[in-house]
C-alpha cells in the first residue's frame, strides 16, 4: 500500500475504507503515481489536498492554519470554478471529471488557474 499524506492510499483496485470519495481518491492516486513517475516519492506530496466539497470560507483557513503549523506545504484542488475558498488558501484549479476518467488518461490533468506556484523539476 503506498502511503500518501498522514493516511495510506490503496492500490488500483483495492477498495478503500475512507469518507473520501471516488474522485477524491482518484485524484489523490494521480497526484502520486504522477509524482513517482518523475521520480519523486509518493510520501513526499504530502500537501496536495482535493477539496470537492463546500467549505466554508472561515473553516478552509482554519485547516490550512494547522496543516501549516503541522509543517506541511499545502496546496488545494478545487474542481468547482465558483468554491467559496478559492484565493482564500494556496490552491489550484482543476477541470471537474469523474474518478474514471482520471484514472485512465495519459495527459496530466489540466490547472486551469491558481495561486499556487506550481514547478516541475527534481529538487537538489
Amino acid at each position: 500500500m503506498t502511503t500518501y499524506g498522514l493516511l495510506p492510499l490503496p492500490e488500483l483496485g483495492e477498495k478503500p475504507i475512507s469518507h473520501e470519495s471516488d474522485e477524491h481518491l482518484a485524484r489523490k492516486e494521480r497526484v502520486a503515481k504522477d509524482s513517482e513517475d518523475h521520480g519523486f516519492h509518493a510520501d513526499t506530496v504530502l500537501g496536495y489536498e482535493p477539496q470537492l466539497g463546500a467549505q466554508t470560507a472561515r473553516g478552509m483557513p482554519a485547516r490550512e492554519g494547522f496543516r501549516r503549523r503541522s509543517g506541511i506545504q499545502s496546496v488545494w484542488d478545487f474542481a468547482d470554478p465558483d468554491h467559496a475558498c478559492i484565493g482564500a488558501v494556496p490552491y489550484v484549479r482543476t477541470p471537474n471529471l469523474p474518478a474514471s476518467v482520471i484514472r485512465v488518461q495519459k495527459n496530466p490533468v489540466a490547472v486551469q488557474d491558481g495561486n499556487f506556484v506550481l514547478e516541475e523539476g527534481q529538487c537538489s
